[in-house]
C-alpha cells in the first residue's frame, strides 16, 4: 500500500510538516505477507523523506487541546516514529458512562472494570471503538531513508514488542448535551483511548483483513527502557504523518481520508490535505470536533 502525508488521519490529530515547507520527498509503503498456517504475519515499511529527531511544537487552544481522556504531551523534542494498524470497521463496540447529574463523561468499561461507578448510578451508552496495534520506534538514517519490519502472529493481533494486544479508540461527546446521537459528526466528538490490554484480547489478522486496515506513521516523543517494550502509557501521541487506508487502488498523495465521514456514512470520502504535499506544505490539525452546540441550554 502507498503512504502518503495525511492521508490518513484521526480526528483532532495534528499532521505534522517539516520545517522546510517542501513535502514533496515524502512516500512511504507498507507490504504485509500473512500465514494462517505458520501464523504469521510479516509487515515491511519503507520509507523515504522522513526528517531525523524533529520537535514539535503546538499551541494550546489553537492546535492543541488538553484531553482528559488521552493525556499526551503538547511539545517534545528528538521524535522518533511508529507504524500504527488500524482496525477501522471492527464491530466492537464499548459502554461509556456519563454522570446523570453532570452529563460529564466519567469513563469507559476500559475504566472501571469492576463495573460501573457512582454504585452503578450512571448513564450507560454504547459507542463502536476502533482497534489499535503498533510497532515498536524507529528511526530513519541520516538522509531520511527508514525500513523497519516485524512479525506477529496471524490470529491474535498484537504490538510488535510483545508487551500488549492491543488499545482501542473512539470520538465521543465528553458531555451528553454536545453530542448529536443521530449525526455524531456533528456534535462534540473527541479522543478518547483505552490502556493497552492485555496480549490475547486481539482480534485475528483475518478478521482485520475483513473490517478494512488503514496504517499511519506517527512522531512521537521518544521514551526510556522503563516503558514495557518501549510502549507509549498514552498509546499514541496525536502527531500523524505519513500513512494511508486501504482502499482499491488507493488514496492519491495530497488527498485525505475522512474519519468524519466514515462515522456518518456520506460523501465525500476524500479531501484535499490543507496545503498541499508540495512546496508550500504546513501543519495542521485534522477534523477538530472539540466543540459543539450545547443542546440541553434553552
Amino acid at each position: 500500500m502507498p503512504q502518503w502525508r495525511g492521508a490518513s488521519v484521526g480526528i483532532e490529530e495534528y499532521v505534522w510538516a517539516p520545517p522546510s515547507g517542501d513535502c514533496r520527498k515524502l512516500k512511504g509503503t507498507v507490504r504485509v505477507d500473512w500465514d494462517s498456517a505458520a501464523n504469521s504475519a510479516h509487515v515491511v515499511m519503507k520509507y523515504r523523506g522522513l526528517p531525523r529527531r524533529p520537535s514539535i511544537r503546538r499551541t494550546e487552544g489553537v492546535d492543541f487541546f488538553p484531553d482528559p481522556f488521552h493525556e499526551f504531551p503538547k511539545d517534545f523534542d528528538n521524535g522518533v516514529y511508529r507504524l500504527w494498524v488500524i482496525q477501522g470497521a471492527d464491530p466492537v463496540v464499548g459502554t461509556f458512562y456519563y454522570d446523570p447529574a453532570t452529563l460529564e463523561l466519567l469513563g469507559s468499561q476500559y475504566d472501571f472494570p469492576d463495573g460501573p461507578p457512582n454504585g452503578g448510578a450512571v448513564i450507560p451508552v454504547n459507542i463502536p471503538l476502533f482497534t489499535l496495534s503498533g510497532s515498536n520506534a524507529f528511526e530513519p538514517d541520516a538522509d531520511g531513508f527508514a525500513v523497519h519490519e516485524y512479525t506477529i502472529p496471524y490470529d491474535n493481533l498484537q504490538v510488535e514488542s510483545g508487551d500488549f494486544s492491543v488499545a482501542r479508540i473512539s470520538y465521543v461527546p465528553f458531555n451528553l448535551c454536545l453530542g448529536q446521537p443521530a449525526a455524531p459528526a456533528r456534535g462534540q466528538a473527541r479522543p478518547y483511548v483505552t490502556p493497552w490490554l492485555p496480549v490475547g484480547q486481539g482480534p485475528s489478522f483475518k478478521k482485520l483483513l475483513h473490517s478494512g486496515i488503514a496504517f499511519d506513521i506517527q512522531l512521537e516523543n521518544p521514551l526510556d527502557a522503563t516503558a514495557p517494550g518501549g510502549n507509549l502509557p498514552y498509546v499514541f501521541g496525536g502527531v500523524a504523518f505519513v500513512g494511508g487506508p486501504s482502499f482499491q487502488g488507493g488514496i492519491p498523495n495530497g488527498q485525505r481520508f475522512s474519519l468524519s465521514s466514515q462515522i456518518q456514512n456520506v460523501s465525500p470520502i476524500f479531501n484535499p490535505v490543507p496545503g498541499g504535499n508540495g512546496l508550500g506544505c504546513y501543519p495542521y490539525l485534522n477534523e477538530p470536533h472539540v466543540s459543539a452546540t450545547n443542546h440541553c441550554a434553552p
